[in-house]
């Protein structure tokens, strides 16, 4: 499922490279175990002259909830400052799958969040992921 943050702007107006919904066109029902993963991911670059994050993390609506801090989100996805050295694209090669909370999907919602917890400091531009939908086969 190729994501891009801003192609539903004329909908969902408050689209963000850093907080978005997206429609996926139509309801995926989901039989048994799911998971999902970011397979690669194209961030806006970060703005010049402010600390880099040490990382910033993705949080998609549909993800279990995990415990962050001292709190519980639905993680995606942990992006590392090693990673933003090449510029903010990222091939993973080894996915890191997550279950999937429902059973069935029409939008995603995503956020990004740096280590803070704060709003990274992008440049105006767009997010842009792959993300893949996989069956649990340990049910």
């Amino acid at each position: 499922m190729y994501i891009y943050g801003d192609s539903r702007k004329n909908i969902y107006q408050d689209n963000e490279s850093d907080s978005f919904r997206i429609d996926i066109g139509t309801s995926l029902e989901l039989d048994g175990k799911w998971e999902i993963a970011v397979l690669d991911i194209d961030l806006p670059t970060m703005k010049k002259d402010v600390n880099i994050p040490m990382y910033v993390t993705l949080f998609c609506n549909v993800c279990e909830i995990s415990c962050v801090d001292s709190s519980q989100k639905p993680v995606l996805y942990r992006m590392y400052k090693s990673d933003f050295r090449a510029g903010n694209s990222l091939r993973i090669t080894t996915p890191r799958y997550v279950p999937i909370s429902s059973k069935s999907l029409r939008t995603l919602d995503i956020y990004i969040l740096d280590h803070n917890g704060e709003i990274p400091p992008f440049t105006p531009g767009v997010t842009t992921c792959t993300l893949h939908l996989r069956k649990n086969g340990l049910q």
